[in-house]
């Protein structure tokens, strides 16, 4: 988002996904009208009246008439100011509200996407909404739900968060990879949902992927925090119990999730400028690679401060080296570290542009003056970028006015008639490209004025809190007209859920008392899939047992402490507690919250993993000692 206002600063009728309206509409466009296929997309942005009015813009010159709806309100930079004056801190980190807000949206639930389909909308465009409401909102609105049908709301988030990552739960970025085939055709993912809430996922007949029990649970784990409390607009879900049942040929049932309602709050999320950014990439080989990609680094980051110290410059706020290669990442648990190849990985942040353009400058001279075998600067001179860090609060739903407005192509009819030849002049023009030769000669030096130019951005850090619903203004319009405000349902403070259903985190657990001990030794892998990913500086590490047999062994093992002391290297507090074990028993999971791990997280993370992503696959290395033969007590359940 925050890349999209800056779009559509520069360009104020830009601000949405431009590649929706090129890619997705344009060439099917009359197919998508005859077949009377809907479309939901929050493809908007930061103007989903521009978005709406470009799609327009196709249907007018297709010939075709579309209803075009636009829902708007999440957009609370008007309120910067007096946001800021309430005293919001951070959800996450509890910092206070920050002075350069760059970007700030409510995330809008399924309700106002309803009421553009209930009012004939053939396409519904947002602005930022979560993304598990596009898929809600054709089931409320096909099904008749109602939004204190808690259950229902619940079974239908459940679906758009399945898919929400188009083939991950297709066996994109699975556990066990090498059981997938034609990654280059992936199939995306089909929701074949019933009014009873339950729903097949499937995948089109003959494409690559694989549906399977292992993908779609792998899927549930991704991206949330307590699976009991997963915080949604319009419902508050429990995907503890959730029930995966594998079908034939690339289909799985899933059923078993269940609903309270939702909080008063929307949950916004805000950008701000902090710094910026640059990173530099090298390839360096040879003997020894890894300490001469260190030295290297070093010395860069030493000249660079000797250029800052005599031009009265501060020093970086931030600067990160990584020897991509000898299994950096891992910290204490890497194994390979007299590799002859590696990539340099230096990463810093300072917080005026001028001095990473002079940062920018030397890395260069480093393929001359430092180490032997650097072979390869990764795109060229380093990009100086914004450090755009992220701020959340909650917001009261009652304070955002959402509105939905429509947009309708006019109809155009074909008109047919004979004229004259004689009276059309016909002009034929052909634009050609040059073909262009390369000619050398010598020219004197001192007739050559040289100049450097730079184009730098700034680093914006994302603010996230809670806001009331009440005070967030959500409009709906159709086909260019203003309809009405949409008021989100409001409902009481999330408290006592969270009293209902605490973390776990292993300690103290009853069920792994009496289990047996034996001599072997398991890599999770052998017991678990993993899937990982982030909520701004946060982590999340899903954890699958393979076999309900495995869960409990896997579970005295691993505990919060043990998962925090393997990370142990990557968290940025050393006090303990950063680490939170939920369950998630339906299948046969547990959930590991990773709080403050990522370094910053997003674009403000100087890390080569800025997003977690692969923090579960180094999880799969952790050893589950001391127990008996696992499989083969497998083999004797049913």
């Amino acid at each position: 988002m925050s890349l999209l206002t800056a779009s559509k600063h520069k360009h104020p009728e830009l601000g949405y996904a431009s590649d929706f309206i090129s890619v997705s509409m344009a060439p099917f466009i009359k197919d998508i009208k005859k077949k009377g296929i809907k479309i939901i997309t929050n493809a908007g942005g930061v103007n989903p009246s521009s978005c709406a009015k470009a799609l327009q813009r196709v249907c007018e010159e297709a010939g075709i008439q579309m209803n075009i709806a636009v829902v708007s309100g999440d957009d609370l930079m008007p309120k910067a100011d007096e946001l800021k004056q309430q005293g919001f801190t951070d959800m996450f980190s509890g910092e206070w509200f920050p002075e350069n807000v760059h970007s700030m949206n409510a995330y809008l639930g399924a309700g106002p996407i309803v009421r553009a389909l209930d009012m004939g909308a053939d396409v519904v465009i947002t602005g930022r909404c979560v993304d598990s409401s596009l898929v809600l909102a054709p089931l409320i609105h096909q099904f008749g739900w109602t939004m204190d049908q808690h259950d229902l709301l619940a079974a239908g988030s459940l679906a758009g968060h399945l898919i929400e990552c188009g083939p991950q739960c297709n066996g994109g970025i699975f556990t066990d990879w090498h059981k997938v085939h034609d990654w280059d055709n992936m199939g995306y993912p089909i929701i074949q949902c019933g009014e009873d809430g339950a729903f097949v996922l499937t995948k089109p007949p003959n494409t690559g992927g694989l549906v399977s029990w292992g993908t779609v649970a792998e899927q549930l784990m991704y991206e949330i925090d307590n699976p009991a409390l997963y915080f949604l607009p319009d419902v508050v879900c429990d995907f503890s119990n959730v029930q995966i049942e594998e079908l034939p040929q690339d289909a799985v049932i899933v059923s078993g999730a269940t609903g309270n309602p939702p909080s008063g709050e929307y949950k916004v999320s805000a950008t701000h400028l902090c710094g910026y950014r640059s990173t530099a990439v090298a390839t360096v080989g040879g003997v020894r690679a890894a300490d001469k990609g260190e030295k290297t680094a070093r010395a860069i980051l030493k000249r660079c401060r000797r250029i800052f110290h005599q031009l009265n410059l501060e020093d970086f706020t931030d600067a990160n080296i990584e020897l991509l290669g000898t299994e950096h990442m891992y910290g204490p648990h890497g194994r390979k570290h007299d590799t002859r190849e590696i990539m340099m990985w230096l990463a810093v942040t300072h917080n005026q542009k001028k001095a990473l353009e002079f940062f920018a400058r030397e890395v260069a001279p480093a393929g001359t003056g430092m180490a032997p075998g650097l072979c390869g600067i990764v795109g060229g001179r380093p990009r100086v970028s914004p450090v755009l860090k992220l701020f959340s609060f909650l917001y009261p739903k009652s304070n955002v006015q959402v509105r939905v407005s429509t947009f309708r192509s006019p109809v155009l009819k074909l008109f047919s008639f004979l004229y004259p030849k004689s009276n059309v002049q016909v002009r034929v023009s052909t634009f050609r490209s040059p073909v262009l030769k390369l000619f050398s000669f010598l020219y004197p030096k001192s007739n050559v004025q040289v100049r450097v130019s730079t184009f730098r951005s700034p680093v914006l850090k994302l603010f996230s809190f809670l806001y009331p619903k009440s005070n967030v203004q959500v409009a709906l319009e159709m086909n260019g007209a203003f309809v009405e405000n949409y008021s989100a349902p409001s409902t009481p403070t999330k408290d006592y859920l969270k009293q209902a259903y605490p973390p776990t985190n292993g300690k103290g657990q009853e069920t792994t008392d009496n289990l047996p001990v034996g001599d072997c030794v398991f890599r999770l892998e052998d017991l678990a899939f993993t899937r990982s990913g982030d909520k701004g500086n946060n982590a999340n590490v899903g954890v699958i047992a393979r076999h309900p047999v495995y869960l409990p062994f896997i579970r005295r093992a691993l505990t919060a402490e043990a998962v925090e002391q393997y990370f142990a290297h990557l968290f940025e507090n050393t006090d303990g507690d950063n680490v939170e074990r939920f369950e998630a028993p339906g299948i046969n999971a547990m959930n590991f919250v990773l709080h403050k791990v990522l370094g910053g997280g997003g674009i403000a993370s100087l890390r080569s993993d800025p997003q977690g992503k692969a923090l579960g696959q180094m999880l799969l290395d952790f050893e589950i000692t001391g127990v008996p033969d696992l499989p083969n007590l497998a083999k004797n359940v049913p």
